[in-house]
């Protein structure tokens, strides 16, 4: 008779290997479009097996741990948690087979480089990174290392202390003003930004993916807040991203068919839409993880626990009048270029503002929310707040 393995490790860690796995499987998968990198592809579509794996662990470990009916409704929220991961991970491994099923993208491979965040490729060729570990990397880029391919050994989610060769690809995760540091301190050669040649109607079309990349970016980050926080209101907002999403979804659909006699890229824009359909289902997992907020399920202090040990990190933390960012605006304080950090978004009284302008001005009582990785909040805190106190 045959016999379920069980799981050696707890439900915890099973989940933030899920998480991380599919935050690095989706870097992968984005690379390989952009590269038309196969090897990076095929890595991200082993992924989703691997996460497959761990989800039915997750579910069995589960399973031994209920007890009680209150446990279990906790239990049943953090598998509906890895669920969307799971979700996320389809998502990814669709983005992946456009490049082992070699459809093009024409013009909006280039293009997808200029959305906030990318992930990049960079081969190791000059001495100064030689040897660097991880972390000194990291930290220098602004950065995080997402996976080494070493000869024909693949390194996901790398230790910090893990040194770099020579002849190692690194791929990197994000944000677009990092690109160029990150490629000329590791291989010596910035990024090349010659003029890219697009009709209107493709620069519509390519408008409408990076902002439901942005989207979909955003939404799963502030669904893992709302589940760290248990905010409700933040969960409905991610309620609403979802909605617009559908929403332009929809124009997409109705503007390809009044347009579709002047397309000239018919291949382009075949893979277009499986790239948009893969960033549509990131939104709704979000929207998933968002209802579990919204049902009124606390598992905030679990969901504290896994995230405080996965790879990438979400703080919030309230402007004082004392602080440096008390003024400025946003343009200068510029968290993506000088720390790379992403905010996500503003909380001033009870009005969430998201995509804040540049001009957008910084006032005490102003509550931030930032993603990025462990080295760039550090240094982030160790700058902007003297006393290192925050809301982690």
């Amino acid at each position: 008779m045959y016999k379920i393995k069980a799981p050696n490790l707890s439900l915890k860690d099973l989940l933030v290997k899920i998480k991380d796995l599919a935050e690095i499987q989706l870097d992968l998968a984005y690379t390989s479009v952009i590269y038309e990198d196969r090897e990076a592809a095929e890595q991200a579509i082993k992924l989703e097996d691997k996460i497959t794996e761990y989800l039915g662990y997750a579910i069995i470990r589960a399973v031994m741990a209920g007890k009680d009916i209150e446990l279990a409704e906790k239990l049943l929220a953090l598998i509906r948690f890895a669920g969307a991961l799971e979700i996320i991970s389809n998502a990814a491994a669709d983005i992946a087979r456009l490049t082992i099923e070699k459809v093009s993208l024409g013009v909006f491979r280039d293009l997808l480089m200029q959305a906030d965040e990318v992930t990049i490729r960079a081969r190791v060729l000059r001495k100064e990174a030689e040897g660097k570990s991880v972390e000194e990397i990291e930290n220098i880029t602004g950065m995080r290392i997402v996976a080494i391919k070493r000869r024909k050994k693949w390194i996901l989610n790398p230790p910090s202390e893990l040194k770099v060769w020579r002849e190692d690809i690194v791929y990197l995760s994000g944000p677009e003003e990092r690109i160029n540091c990150a490629l000329v301190f590791i291989s010596g050669e910035e990024r090349s930004r010659g003029a890219i040649n697009i009709s209107e109607h493709m620069k519509n079309f390519f408008d409408f993916l990076i902002s439901m990349k942005y989207i979909a970016e955003t939404s799963l980050a502030l669904s893992y807040y709302a589940l760290l926080t248990g905010d409700k209101s933040l969960a409905k907002e991610v309620e609403h991203l979802e909605q617009w999403v559908d929403y332009m979804r929809d124009i997409l659909d109705v503007y390809a068919l009044k347009m579709s006699r002047h397309f000239d890229e018919v291949d382009a824009l075949r893979g277009f839409f499986r790239l948009i359909d893969a960033t549509e289902e990131i939104t709704d997992a979000a929207y998933r993880l968002s209802q579990i907020v919204l049902k009124g399920i606390d598992v905030s202090p679990i969901f504290q626990i896994i995230l405080d040990e996965s790879d990438e990190k979400l703080i919030s933390l309230e402007v004082a009048s004392g602080s440096p960012m008390a003024g400025k605006t946003i343009g200068e304080i510029d968290f993506e270029k000088n720390f790379g950090l992403f905010l996500l978004g503003i909380r001033r009284g009870k009005t969430w503002y998201f995509s804040p302008e540049d001009t957008a001005k910084l006032y005490p009582g102003d509550v931030l929310i930032l993603r990025g990785s462990k080295s760039a909040l550090e240094k982030f805190l160790s700058q902007m707040i003297p006393n290192n106190s925050s809301n982690e």
